[in-house]
C-alpha cells in the first residue's frame, strides 16, 4: 500500500466513509484512516464546522487537511 494511493482515495471519496481501505475512526474534529500493518492518517475538515459547539458532522465533509501521517509497521 502506498501513501500515493491513500491520498489518490482520499481525494475521490466523496467523504471519509467512502474511503474504499482502512478502517476509519472519527473523534470530534479529529479523523484517522488506519490501514492495519501500514499506516496512520490524521485529518481534520478543511474548514469551519457550520454546526453548534465546533461538531462535525462527518458524513458531510468533503475537504480534508491532513495533519499526521504514521507509520504502524
Amino acid at each position: 500500500m502506498s501513501l500515493h494511493g491513500r491520498h489518490s482515495d482520499i481525494q475521490a471519496a466523496g467523504n471519509v466513509f467512502e474511503l474504499p481501505v482502512g478502517q476509519v475512526i472519527t473523534d470530534g474534529p479529529i479523523c484517522t484512516l488506519v490501514v492495519p500493518d501500514e499506516l496512520k492518517i490524521e485529518m481534520v475538515p478543511n474548514y469551519a464546522a457550520a454546526g453548534e459547539g465546533n461538531l462535525y458532522d462527518w458524513s458531510t465533509v468533503t475537504r480534508v487537511k491532513i495533519m499526521r501521517i504514521n507509520d504502524v509497521k
